[in-house]
């Protein structure tokens, strides 16, 4: 039987102060550390490892965390961290290079009901780094994740532990270590949809701001558990469309059994992350291409064809072409394409070209603006040269 910890028991697990903790991957061994293999860059998913950096922090418990580097200079992290640099470029938290904010750049990133969220957001000098892609499917149960983040790392063998006052083993799980190192591991979603106005977890954590969430358990063999102060570290999801590991969560909080010893990650925890799924209307626009639905860098005829084929769309996302973040396909999507047409690349055709070799293909009552695209297409085609 799991014995839940009350609202500030679970926010200590992250925010006790000490140094920041790593990802505990379960192997059920008697092993101190984590698997070697968890400590070096995933071979699948080495742009996501060399993104999740070493954050530095300045709240008043004074200590470091995880941040992950988006693109086009932008950082991520949660706000209770008030992160305010990022450490790339190692596997050491000493070494590499320390981005520090710009002036003037830390925003905190707005719910749909545009109240703050929890979600804060950093600009910094371009450190040349390739820009990771926010996951735009819908997050199911069950699917597999991959979490990158920084800090202690697991200290003990597979122990039991007994807290709850009987003889007999409680939960069983490891301690952790006095040093730091940065992980991965994998474990499946476990929940969704966990929002500000429903069932509410994030309002039952101390001071954190509303935010939507997804969770993971640490139930299984090669799971990870993040610990206290990963806030900020990374959940990726693999987009098989797209063949790559897509950011999908930052980290605010973990679970906690009532009386849990302190320093621990036990079997039966969970983990928390932001489901940037909520937040990608406002984060695309700021670390992507405008017209670029894609992802690749450019903008051709890929991503026209991306837009004729969710022509008058109302649910549609950045990878459907939405790059005003209001859901709709329209024609302000299509002048975005247009204005930014040949980005990255030399196109055979020219706009003007490519939108005669596109099929708009229009949602049942979308007639008056297919005429609109019509008249669109024959004002370009007479516009003076």
């Amino acid at each position: 039987m799991r014995h839940w910890a009350q609202a500030v028991s679970v926010l200590c697990v992250l925010l006790t102060a000490g140094a920041a903790r790593a990802i505990v991957v379960h192997d059920g061994t008697g092993s101190t550390s984590n698997p070697p293999a968890n400590e070096s860059a995933p071979a699948n998913n080495p742009i996501g490892w060399a993104n999740v950096g070493w954050g530095s922090f300045s709240s008043p418990l004074g200590s470091p965390g995880t941040a992950v580097y988006v693109g086009n200079g932008y950082v991520l992290t949660a706000n209770h961290t008030s992160s305010n640099s990022i450490r790339l470029f190692t596997d050491d938290p000493s070494g590499g290079t320390a981005y520090g904010a710009l002036g003037g750049t830390s925003t905190l990133l707005t719910n749909p009901n545009s109240s703050d969220s929890e979600l804060r957001l950093f600009r910094i000098n371009d450190p040349g780094l390739s820009r990771l892609y926010i996951y735009d499917k819908t997050v199911t149960v069950g699917v597999q994740a991959m979490m990158i983040g920084t800090g202690l790392e697991r200290g003990s063998g597979y122990q039991g532990y007994d807290f709850i006052g009987n003889p007999a083993i409680d939960a069983y799980g490891y301690d952790w270590a006095a040093t730091r190192d940065k992980t991965w591991a994998y474990n499946n979603v476990s929940e969704i949809n966990l929002d500000y106005g429903g069932i509410n977890l994030a309002n039952t954590v101390g001071s954190l701001k509303p935010f939507v969430s997804i969770g993971t358990e640490f139930d299984q063999n090669g799971d990870g558990q993040a610990s206290g102060m990963d806030s900020g570290s990374a959940l990726f999801i693999y987009d098989d469309d797209d063949a790559r590991w897509e950011l999908a969560g930052i980290a605010v909080f973990v679970s906690a059994y009532a009386n849990q010893p302190a320093n621990t990650s036990l079997l039966g925890q969970n983990t928390y992350y932001i489901d940037l799924t909520q937040y990608a209307a406002q984060i695309n626009p700021l670390t992507l291409q405008p017209g670029d639905a894609n992802g690749d860098g450019l903008v051709n005829l890929a991503d026209l064809q991306i837009l004729g084929d969710n022509w008058q769309s109302i649910s549609a996302n950045w990878g459907e072409a939405d790059f005003t973040g209001d859901n709709i396909v329209n024609l302000a999507d299509l002048q975005i394409i247009g204005d930014n047409w040949g980005y990255g690349t030399s196109p055979d055709l020219s706009f003007d070209q490519a939108l005669l070799n596109v099929t708009f293909i229009p949602e049942p009552g979308a007639i008056t603006m297919l005429t609109g695209l019509t008249c669109y297409v024959l004002l370009r085609r007479r516009r003076p040269v």
